[in-house]
């Protein structure tokens, strides 16, 4: 069942050009992310939103 969300996860993400934010700490996305993923953490949010493009469709993940 994992697989088949994260294939779609995938297809979704494609379909749509979304942007997939990490918001886990640094330490944390570099043991594994996303592969499209960048990382933003909650903390620095304020700070970081100009990385986001407002163009597209974004998505939050947290813990995987």
């Amino acid at each position: 069942m994992k697989a088949i969300l994260s294939l779609l996860f995938v297809l979704i993400t494609c379909l749509v050009n979304a942007q997939v934010i990490d918001l886990r700490d640094l330490k944390e996305f570099r043991e594994g992310h996303i592969t499209s993923a960048i990382n933003i953490p909650f903390a620095k949010i304020d700070e970081l939103i100009g990385q986001v493009d407002k163009e597209r469709v974004v998505i939050l993940v947290d813990k995987i």
